[in-house]
């Protein structure tokens, strides 16, 4: 089994008209730290023209950048398919997210025709529905579920929210510590 925390940003929240713009796969070891064996790309945009103005501003990113600089799709999945062949041959990953919900459609998207579950197993783990759980039951109080709230509230510090890269390795940070809370 080969762990992994995985995080995309996107140029919108509605998958179909928006697109992934920047993905993240990090390797985690057995206790859920980072190792550094990691996938990361910017992705330029098919459609720039239905970016989401407010989205392009929460996740730093710069449409005319990643037009111009960012590697096309097909090379991306190129590229992420030479890594973990050559890394982990056709092993599946078992991704951790912070709200899989709304990435693991745009990722369906990014690998089409069932290539997804090929790479990806449908077992995952998402540090917002954990905690969210936790909050229900007073184990935790974070102002919010949100990535950024829990990193604040367990002390991890995050020096670029929504920035792929960073976003995976603050979740398995945040799903270390809400394991430490399960475990007490």
């Amino acid at each position: 089994m080969i762990n992994v925390a995985v995080d995309v940003e996107t140029t919108g929240l509605e998958f179909g008209t928006h697109e992934i713009v920047q993905i993240a796969v990090v390797i985690l070891d057995k206790d859920f730290n980072v190792t550094s064996e990691r996938f990361f790309s910017n992705i330029q945009p098919n459609r720039a023209e239905f970016a989401d103005p407010t989205a392009m501003k929460v996740n730093g990113l710069d449409l005319k950048y990643l037009e111009k600089h960012a590697p096309v799709v097909y090379e991306v999945l190129s590229s992420f398919r030479v890594w973990r062949y050559e890394l982990f041959d056709d092993a599946i990953f078992y991704p951790l997210f912070h709200n899989g919900v709304f990435d693991v459609p745009f990722l369906k998207l990014l690998f089409p025709m069932g290539r997804y579950e090929q790479i990806f197993h449908y077992h995952t783990r998402d540090t917002f529905s954990v905690a969210r759980t936790m909050k229900d039951c007073g184990l935790i109080d974070p102002e919010s579920c949100s990535l950024g709230k829990l990193a604040e509230y367990f002390g991890i510090v995050n020096d670029k929210p929504h920035h792929a890269l960073e976003d995976a390795k603050t979740t398995a940070a945040v799903y270390r510590k809400l394991l430490e809370v399960l475990k007490k």
